[in-house]
C-alpha cells in the first residue's frame, strides 16, 4: 500500500513529470493520427481503384489493339474461376470544349465498352450522378437518343470549364489503322454528355471519358479492334490461379506471347506498394516522438532518484527491500505511460474527428492547402479508426514507458541505506 502512496504523492508534487506525460501523449496522438490518415487512404485507394478496375485484365503488346477478342473472350470464359469478360477499346485523346465563346482544350482517356458486358466485370455504374431507373449504364441521354454519340464523363473532367449533361465536346484521338499515326478529328462531329461519375478518386474523375465501343473503333479507325479485356473471378483469391491458368492457355492459342493478364493489383502494383512504405517509414517517423518521451522519462526518474536519495534510505532503513523500492520507480513509469496513453488517446480521436475542420482552418488563415485533391487523390483527407493499431499504439506507449524506467529504478534500489543516510 505505502508504494502506491509514494507513486501517487510523487506524481502530485513533480511538476516535471507533466512533460514526460506529455510526451508520451504526444507520440500517442501522432501515431493515432497519421497510421489512421494512412490506411484510411489505403483503404480507401483500393476500394476506388477496384471500384473501376475489373478484377484482372488481358492486355495485348500491340498498342494498335487485336480483332480476334470474341475467341478470346471464350477462352477466359472457359478457364476456371473467371465468370465473365467484357471488351474495351482505351487510348488517349484531346478534348475540345468551347467556354465563354473561347475553345479549351486538355487531355484525357477514352474507353470504349460494351455496356452490358462492361456491368458483369466491375461495379462503375454506382459512381454515375444520373441512375437510370434499371441502374443501367446507357450512352443515351436519359433514354432518349442525344445529337451526337454520347459519352460519361468524371466530374472533374467536365468541371473546368464545366460542361453540363446535355453538353458538347470534341474529341480527338490517334489512329489506330495500321500504318497511320495522324490525329483525326471524330468524322461525325462532337459528343454529348449524357451523365458524370464520381469515383472519389481524383484521378480518375479528372482523366476519363467512357463511350460505346463502336464509337470508339470509330473514333480511332480501329474497326472490329479492342486493346484488352476486363475479366471477373467468382472470388479474388482465385484470381492469381485464374491468371496462370488463362495466361497458359492464351500462349498455346498464340504462341507469340502478344497477350498478357495481369491483376488489378499487379497493374497498379508499384503504387500500392508507395502507399504501403509509406505507411511504415511514417510510423517508423513517428515512433522517434515516443523514443524521445521515453528518454525524458530515464532522465527526470534519474533526478527523482537523486533529489529522493534521502527518503530511499529510511525507507530501507524501514525494512523496505530493493524488490520494493525497484516497483515503486518501475510502477511509476508504468503510471505514466497509462496516463500519457490515455490522454494520446482522447487527443488522437479528437484530431480524427476535427481533421476536415483543422485542414479548412489552415487554409483559411494560411491559404495553403494541406491535402490538395489533386495531390493525394480523393476530396477529402481519409480515416480509419481501427482498435486493433490504436491498442497496440496504446500498450507500446505504455510498454516503452516502462522500460524506461527501469534504470533508474534499479539504480535507486541499488543504493546502500547507511551511505544515503550519512549526512543527514
Amino acid at each position: 500500500m505505502y508504494k502506491l502512496v509514494i507513486i501517487l504523492r510523487y506524481l502530485r508534487s513533480k511538476r516535471l513529470v507533466i512533460f514526460s506525460i506529455a510526451g508520451v501523449a504526444v507520440g500517442v496522438m501522432a501515431l493515432i493520427v497519421v497510421l489512421s490518415v494512412m490506411q484510411g487512404f489505403s483503404k480507401e485507394l483500393r476500394a476506388s481503384i477496384r471500384g473501376m478496375l475489373s478484377d484482372m485484365v488481358i492486355l495485348y503488346t500491340d498498342i494498335r489493339g487485336f480483332k480476334n477478342y470474341e475467341e478470346v473472350m471464350m477462352i477466359a470464359e472457359d478457364t476456371p474461376h473467371i465468370k465473365a469478360a467484357a471488351p474495351y477499346l482505351e487510348s488517349l485523346g484531346l478534348m475540345r470544349v468551347r467556354a465563354a465563346g473561347e475553345p479549351f482544350s486538355k487531355m484525357c482517356w477514352f474507353r470504349g465498352v460494351i455496356p452490358e458486358r462492361e456491368e458483369s466485370v466491375r461495379e462503375f455504374r454506382r459512381f454515375l450522378h444520373n441512375k437510370k431507373d434499371d441502374n443501367r449504364i446507357d450512352f443515351k441521354l436519359w433514354g432518349a437518343p442525344p445529337p451526337h454519340p454520347g459519352v460519361i464523363g468524371g466530374k472533374i473532367l467536365l468541371s473546368f470549364p464545366d460542361v453540363p449533361v446535355g453538353g458538347r465536346i470534341i474529341l480527338m484521338a490517334p489512329s489506330l489503322e495500321e500504318g497511320s499515326s495522324s490525329i483525326s478529328d471524330y468524322h461525325r462531329g462532337p459528343f454529348s454528355v449524357v451523365d458524370k461519375f464520381t469515383s472519389g478518386m481524383y484521378a480518375f474523375d479528372e482523366e476519363y471519358l467512357f463511350m460505346s465501343l463502336e464509337e470508339a473503333q470509330k473514333l480511332t479507325y480501329a474497326s472490329g479492334r479492342v486493346t484488352g479485356i476486363s475479366l471477373k473471378v467468382d472470388d479474388y483469391k482465385n484470381a492469381y490461379i485464374a491468371r496462370d491458368a488463362l495466361q497458359r492457355r492464351l500462349n498455346q492459342y498464340d504462341p507469340s506471347g502478344m497477350f498478357v493478364v495481369r491483376t488489378w493489383e499487379e497493374l497498379r502494383g508499384g503504387f500500392l506498394r508507395a502507399v504501403k512504405l509509406e505507411t511504415t517509414l511514417m510510423a517508423i517517423i513517428m515512433s522517434v516522438v515516443l523514443l524521445v518521451a521515453a528518454f525524458s522519462i530515464v532522465a527526470i526518474l534519474t533526478m527523482i532518484v537523486i533529489q529522493k536519495t534521502r527518503d530511499i534510505g529510511i525507507l530501507k532503513s524501514l525494512g523496505a527491500s530493493d524488490t520494493g523500492i525497484l516497483s515503486i520507480f518501475v510502477s511509476y513509469g508504468l503510471v505514466i505511460g497509462i496516463i500519457g496513453a490515455l490522454a494520446g488517446l482522447g487527443l488522437g480521436l479528437l484530431v480524427l474527428w476535427k481533421l476536415d475542420w483543422i485542414q479548412d482552418i489552415v487554409e483559411h488563415f494560411t491559404g495553403f492547402n494541406p491535402y490538395p485533391a489533386d495531390l493525394y487523390l480523393f476530396y477529402r483527407i481519409p480515416r480509419i479508426i481501427n482498435p486493433l493499431t490504436i491498442g497496440v499504439i496504446m500498450l507500446s506507449a505504455i510498454a516503452l514507458s516502462t522500460v524506461a524506467s527501469i534504470y533508474p529504478a534499479l539504480r535507486a534500489a541499488r543504493q546502500n541505506p547507511v551511505e544515503a543516510l550519512r549526512y543527514e
